[in-house]
């Protein structure tokens, strides 16, 4: 049933330690709201690299003064918003039906 569904959320946010948010209530009763990928039925390849990835947008910020634009040149936030969508997509494919990942990056 469509509404049994885990719904989880995929955006990043700096500092956060993660990629994937509850995105509905029988997600929220599972995980709480900040989903951690040892919590997931992923292989440890799977969460290492959702990690790496989220340590890599952390990169992304200046940390001496956050508002300042990003340190990363064109061609790096390109790549990293490759490696995003392949994330998201394999992510996907390895959850599988009994989860919904709703791409919620700002593009």
């Amino acid at each position: 049933m469509e509404q049994d569904k885990l719904r989880l959320r995929f955006f990043f946010d700096a500092g956060s330690g993660t990629c994937l948010w509850a995105g509905n209530d029988a997600a929220r009763e599972r995980f709480d709201y900040f989903v951690e990928p040892d919590e997931l039925p992923l292989s440890a390849p799977s969460r290492e690299r959702v990690r790496a990835l989220v340590s890599r947008y952390d990169e992304s910020i200046n940390w001496d003064y956050p508002p300042d634009p990003s340190p990363w040149s064109e061609e790096e936030s390109a790549r990293f918003s490759r490696d995003a969508r392949e994330l998201l997509d394999a992510l996907r494919v390895e959850l599988g039906p009994d989860f919904e990942i709703v791409d919620e990056t700002v593009r």
